[in-house]
């Protein structure tokens, strides 16, 4: 499924249920050039809408939807953790497909940590 953007930009869009905790609330997760959607089919429930810049997210994972907030069900969701350490878990037909889609527009990050010895303790390149 497809929605039209306020950039006029065509991008994807799908159903979802967000779920903090042991609560869900469905509704449509939708992403623009610059950002992530998601709003709550029912407003009452005080779930969004949210809005997510992209260049604010951290990391996208594939992780499990959970009974009861603690109990392991199914491996469709994914988790999007942003930089300020909110965490959102969607719950998805094509989480694969999401997290691609998701990983694409992110900006990857270097970690310090990668590096197998400290830069100041490599050998110098002596060309």
């Amino acid at each position: 499924m497809f929605v039209m953007g306020l950039s006029n930009d065509v991008t994807d869009s799908t159903q979802a249920t967000i779920q903090k905790g042991a609560f869900r609330a469905e509704g449509t997760l939708w992403i623009e050039d610059e950002q992530l959607h998601f709003e709550s089919f029912d407003p009452d429930l005080k779930y969004g809408p949210y809005m997510i810049d992209l260049d604010s997210i951290k990391s996208v994972a594939m992780c499990w939807s959970r009974g009861a907030g603690l109990i392991p069900i199914e491996a469709d969701s994914i988790q999007v953790i942003t930089f300020d350490s909110q965490k959102f878990r969607f719950i998805l037909a094509s989480p694969q497909v999401w997290h691609e889609i998701i990983s694409s527009t992110i900006t990857p990050t270097v970690s310090l940590k990668s590096a197998s010895e400290p830069f100041s303790k490599r050998p110098a390149n002596d060309n």
